[in-house]
């Protein structure tokens, strides 16, 4: 590492500690709930993972541009951020300092120079409150990664950062069966290096694919899916892994990418919130991405600022606003009639597992009607209407409970969120 850059990384992280003092993540690492359907800071609070995509963080993207990065998410709301260790491919690329992961390729002798870079941009994270969610495997490597490699090389990746409290693990292998002995390796490693400090789970690629493949494993701590542009797919996959058993948190971290052409063409603001709200209301948590922050394309700064990670901040703003949002229970018998799981464009509804509030994503057909009785307490209900696009909201009225109300979308909303609930000063935070 030439001493222009290792300054810069001391610099970096120097100023980001100064911009944040006293600030940073909780004391201990993230961890599941005791009902295993949500995520906990190590305080015992509900922590709510909302992760962003910047694949390349520790490799392509100086100290400085890694800081304005991991400063803007924080900015947003976004408590994740997934990233590459050894960046997009078969982890034979230089970093902008010239070093490689490995030292002549071979995962077996890890190059510590390339990792000074990572330390640092570990650290950053944490200064901003940031849990970097870390794949130490892709199936890219090939026969880099073998069987006998695979453990020691997750062991001492996993024992270096051991005590940052700021880290979850993950690995991308393919979603079958002559994946499971490196798997098993590499769990095993991480174990090893990590001794059970931090949570890990498992990211298959290519899509569509799901971690559940392997759910029954003990050291699999949440569930990871993977649809890309199968947007059909996301709230049956979901909704799928939500309901297994044992509970384990669910997440749909690849989808479609906002401003690539997955589909053919641009991938607009609404298709990307259409993904979230899929995943959210099938009792998920979402991962958003870029198509310019992934690739490092020359906008990747105004991507991060793109329409669609300013509606991630509504959408958390929206749902850490009802009281216990993390008994969000997925359950279309809300709607009486108007709701559709199927295809493409769907309207869903979800409900508080106290009876506390019931809310409804509508994309599809304007018209809804609403079973208020699945909110308890006998009391009325106030309804609002919130648009996805710029956080804007219209109330409704109130209502009393033991009937089923009719709701139409607001005219030239091309999507909207329906909340209903019974305690009105929550109803307008």
């Amino acid at each position: 590492m030439t001493w222009r850059y290792a300054l810069s990384l001391t610099l970096a992280f120097s100023a980001a500690a100064a911009l944040l003092p006293g600030a940073g993540t909780p004391a201990g690492p993230v961890g599941v709930s005791q009902d295993g359907r949500y995520f906990v800071a190590a305080s015992g609070d509900p922590f709510y993972f909302l992760a962003d995509t910047q694949w390349e963080l520790f490799r392509r993207y100086s100290p400085s541009e890694a800081r304005l990065i991991l400063e803007n998410r924080r900015a947003k709301g976004f408590t994740v951020v997934m990233v590459m260790l050894t960046g997009v491919g078969d982890a034979t690329g230089p970093n902008l300092d010239g070093h490689r992961p490995w030292l002549n390729d071979n995962p077996a002798t890890p190059n510590p120079a390339y990792f000074s870079n990572v330390d640092a941009v570990v650290k950053l994270a944490e200064a901003n409150e940031i849990q970097l969610l870390i794949g130490i495997y892709h199936q890219t490597y090939g026969s880099r990664m073998t069987v006998e490699n695979a453990r020691p090389w997750a062991a001492w990746v996993t024992s270096r950062y051991r005590e940052h409290p700021n880290i979850i693990w993950t690995i991308y292998p393919k979603a079958t069966d002559a994946y499971r002995p490196i798997v098993s390796r590499l769990a095993a490693g991480i174990q090893e290096g990590d001794r059970g400090r931090h949570l890990v789970s498992m990211h298959p690629d290519p899509s569509p694919a799901s971690s559940s493949f392997m759910h029954g494993e003990p050291w699999l701590g949440f569930n990871s899916i993977q649809v890309w542009n199968q947007i059909h797919a996301i709230y049956p996959m979901t909704l799928a892994d939500y309901e297994r058993t044992p509970a384990k948190p669910v997440t749909m971290l690849e989808g479609a990418y906002e401003d690539g052409e997955e589909y053919g063409y641009a991938v607009t603001p609404l298709l990307v919130r259409r993904q979230a709200y899929y995943t959210c209301l099938a009792g998920g948590f979402h991962g958003y991405g870029h198509n310019d922050s992934w690739r490092v394309k020359p906008r990747w700064r105004e991507a991060l600022d793109a329409p669609g990670a300013q509606q991630m901040a509504i959408l958390k703003r929206t749902l850490t606003g009802l009281p216990g949002w993390w008994t969000l229970v997925p359950d279309q018998t809300v709607l009486k009639s108007g709701g559709n799981t199927e295809g493409d464009i769907l309207n869903l509804g979800a409900r508080s597992a106290a009876g506390k509030w019931i809310i409804a994503y509508v994309a599809g057909q304007p018209d809804v009607s609403v079973d208020l009785a699945k909110i308890t307490g006998g009391g009325p209900v106030t309804a609002k209407w919130i648009n996805p696009a710029d956080g804007s909201r219209v109330v409704i009225g109130t209502y009393a409970v033991l009937k089923t109300q009719s709701f139409t979308r607001p005219a030239g909303w091309h999507d909207a969120l329906l909340v209903i609930t019974a305690d009105i000063s929550g109803a307008d935070r």
